[in-house]
This record gives structure tokens, sequence and C-alpha cells, in this order.
């Protein structure tokens, strides 16, 4: 009788029935989502046997918010603890309806608050990704960081090797996808200078030795130096420009990182080309 008298109040309330379907919608593209990249099986069932922080991720509790959007509704003590906020969005919206399916689209929201000036600033990341399964690409088509209202960052990218047509695939071919374009830029103040705290001029001089002119030209060269030179307080706008034509994958980094600091720096953009500008306020 009471279950019978509740899914009357659901019936006779279509906006509480759409909440219903709107959380379980949240709830159930969520844990699709990390099952792919932390453990999702073929037969649509986690492995039950990851560490507990990514079993937490997993069972992060979701709520529906306008626009399509979804919120981690307490991140509790897995790797979402350190954030006061974060919210995603796919599309399209049902895409976990199939154990198979993909989002063609997704957009990520990281929110929080930062010490500036010995004051308290709000701070908020923004991806958007999209995906051509057909073309092997996962295209970055905008990252961007704001701190009080103000863009401080704005970058583009396309990442090659997507090859995937469902969870499965996508899982397994996430250590072969490589970085073909990025194109940065970043608005600089002197106010930022705490999130630089680890660049300094030497380590700017030191990398750009190790290019070669083909990896970097003369005027970038330049412009990077000047960067360097203004750290550890620039102030001014900052573009990079990446373009490789077989992309810079894992492997290559791996590599890259067991190498002396000198060579470093060339076996990192080894088949890549970076440009530099800097323009100082």
């Amino acid at each position: 009788m009471i279950r019978a008298a509740c899914l009357l109040i659901i019936l006779a309330n279509p906006a509480m029935a759409q909440r219903a379907s709107d959380t379980e919608r949240c709830n159930t593209g969520w844990q699709h989502l990390v099952g792919i990249i932390v453990g999702y099986q073929g037969s649509g069932l986690f492995d039950f046997t990851m560490p507990d922080e990514l079993l937490a991720l997993r069972d992060t509790a979701q709520k529906p918010l306008a626009e399509g959007w979804c919120q981690a509704v307490s991140p509790g003590n897995g790797p979402l603890s350190e954030v006061e906020q974060f919210a995603w969005r796919a599309a399209p919206a049902d895409f976990a309806d199939d154990r198979d399916g993909l989002p063609s689209a997704l957009a990520f929201r990281v929110s929080g608050s930062m010490q500036r000036n010995g004051q308290s600033a709000m701070t908020e990341l923004s991806l958007q990704l999209s995906h051509s399964p057909e073309d092997g690409l996962l295209i970055i088509d905008s990252l961007t960081s704001q701190i009080d209202g103000d863009t401080v960052l704005n970058a583009t990218a396309v990442i090659g090797g997507a090859y995937f047509d469902d969870p499965r695939a996508a899982q397994m071919s996430l250590l072969g996808l490589h970085l073909d374009q990025l194109a940065l830029t970043a608005m600089l103040e002197t106010t930022h200078a705490p999130l630089l705290k680890d660049l300094n001029r030497d380590d700017v001089a030191e990398f750009v030795s190790g290019l070669s002119f083909s990896q970097m030209d003369r005027r970038s060269r330049s412009e990077a130096l000047d960067f360097g030179r203004a750290l550890p307080a620039p102030n001014g706008v900052l573009d990079l420009k990446f373009a490789s034509d077989r992309g810079l994958g894992w492997m290559q980094i791996g590599v890259a990182a067991s190498q002396d600091d000198a060579d470093m720096p060339g076996f990192l953009l080894d088949g890549a080309q970076l440009s530099v500008d800097w323009q100082p306020n």
C-alpha cells in the first residue's frame, strides 16, 4: 500500500520523476566514464580488485545540474578530495545506456579557491573534448583556466591514436595516444608568480640550448630566452605552438626522461617543432 502511494505521488509529479531519472543518468554515466579509464571489462562489469582510492572515485555520488551538467556530491577521501567542486557533461547524455557506448563529446569543470595577494581568489578550470573515431583523433576543443573571472590560460590540442569504438578498445588504447598539435596562450601577471615557482631562467635556457634549430628556430629561441629572463614574475602574454608529424607519445616521453639533462629536450621534441612568442606588458 505504501509503495503504491509513493508511485502515485511520483507519477503525479513529473518534475520529481525527471529528477530521479537525471540523478540515475549522472551516476550511471560517471561510473561508465571512470570504468573506461581505471578498470572496465568488456562484459560491462567493473574490476573490483582495483585500489580503494579508485573504487572511491568510481562510487562518488553525482547529482544533476542545469543544462545536462552533473556534479560530484561529496568527493570524500578519493582522488577528488582536494577539489571543492567538480562537474561534467557528456553528449549524448544517455551514452551509458549502451554498455559499449562512448560519448562523442565531454566537458569538465573544476572550481575552487586559492590565495592571491593574501586574499582568497576563485579559480575554475574548464576542459571540452570531442572524439573522431574514424580519424583516430581526440580533440581538446578548449582548455581554459580562470582566476576571479579573468582568463589566464587558453589551449587547444589534437591527440592522435584514438582509434576506439567501445570502452574496452578505449582502455586498451590509452597508452597509444600521442600529442600531434598544441596551441597555448598564457596571460601572465606578477601575481601569478607562485604558479611558476618551480621554473627559473636557467631551466628555460638549458631547455632551449638542448634543441636543434629545426625544432626551434632563431626567433622562437630569442622569445623563449626573453621570457626566461622575466622569471620568476613575468608580466605579459606567452604563446606556445607545438606540432609533430608522428606525435609525442608516452614511449618518447619515457626515453627522454632517462636522458641526461642536456640531451632530454632534443629527445623529447624529436620530430617536432616548437614556436614561442613572448609579449611583455
